[in-house]
């Protein structure tokens, strides 16, 4: 719900993707932190975000993207 609410039915750049993907806003954000305090929390452990152009591009973040940058992959 809170994506859908970030997006808005739009089309977006992909430094807008990652912003929304790294969301931290709200009760429920999008990108969740490890938790020390809590083993068995849940938390993002990647995001990944994927251009349909050709040649596909591809970025990664390796974590929570709020914590962790996103990474183009190349192919």
């Amino acid at each position: 719900q809170t994506l859908c609410g970030i997006v808005a039915n739009r089309a977006l750049t992909i430094a807008e993707v990652e912003s929304a993907l790294s969301d931290r806003s709200g009760p429920h954000p999008v990108s969740v932190r490890r938790d020390p305090g809590n083993p068995s929390a849940t938390m993002t452990f990647a995001s990944i975000v994927m251009k349909l152009s050709r040649p596909p591009q591809l970025w990664i973040a390796g974590g929570p993207p709020c914590s962790f940058p996103y990474r183009p992959i190349d192919g």
